[in-house]
């Protein structure tokens, strides 16, 4: 006999079951669900994994921050530590030397004054009060003068002179007649400048004197551009 299999069945081996269509449809809802679950919460892992490394590495940041900000701080006084042991031993240094130059201006015969100048302040200064001859000094105040004049009048520093040998005087320190020795000398004003000041040298200053800007007149321009009392 027979049997006719209803037209919805499917030949299955006889150790499957037969699981209906909405029950499969759960079943697939179900693993579906579970996987999106998994992946949500793999993701959710990763992203606090990533976010606790970058705590650590914001933590190292503010670490490292403050360690030179510490570094620093203690770098600063240090440094300001340094500078006033520094001005303390320039000023012993100084009060040395000054006390140095004071015991050999004191063993001197005559009266001595001595200055030192460092980054235009008198660092040292012995004798100070005393009031000294200018001696060479002045003849800055006679190249001033000079130059002075001539640019008023509209005459070139290279302007030729001719000094006779001798109007000069040969046992006075004078580089130009060792450089020069014939009887007749020809000069320009700026190489007589250039023995007064470089070199000084007396004869090229008092022929200057004698024959291009008296004394009187070099003293009467320096006065007009240092007033009198600035001198103490």
């Amino acid at each position: 006999m027979k049997i006719k299999q209803p037209a919805n069945l499917i030949n299955l081996p006889h150790s499957c079951h037969i699981i209906p269509v909405k029950t499969q449809l759960i079943c697939k809802f179900a693993l579906c669900w579970q996987t999106i679950s998994q992946f949500f919460c793999q993701t959710i892992t990763n992203i606090m994994i990533k976010i606790r490394k970058a705590s650590y590495i914001i933590f190292i940041i503010i670490g490292i921050f403050f360690l030179f900000s510490s570094l620093q701080s203690n770098s600063m006084s240090f440094k300001r530590a340094s500078e006033f042991n520094v001005t303390i031993n320039t000023q012993h240094n100084t009060q040395l030397l000054s006390d140095s130059i004071s015991a050999i201006a004191a063993g001197a015969p005559g009266e001595v004054g001595v200055a030192l100048i460092v980054n235009n302040t008198d660092t040292i200064v012995v004798n100070n009060r005393s009031v000294y001859p200018m001696m060479s000094v002045f003849k800055l105040h006679q190249g001033l003068a000079i130059c002075d004049d001539f640019d008023r009048r509209g005459i070139s520093l290279d302007s030729v002179v001719t000094i006779d040998r001798t109007e000069l005087d040969p046992d006075t320190w004078s580089p130009m007649l060792k450089d020069h020795p014939d009887s007749s000398i020809s000069l320009t004003v700026r190489d007589l400048l250039k023995y007064t000041l470089i070199s000084s040298d007396n004869n090229a200053s008092n022929f200057m004197f004698k024959n291009l800007v008296s004394v009187d007149r070099t003293d009467k321009f320096i006065a007009k551009i240092i007033p009198r009392n600035s001198f103490k």
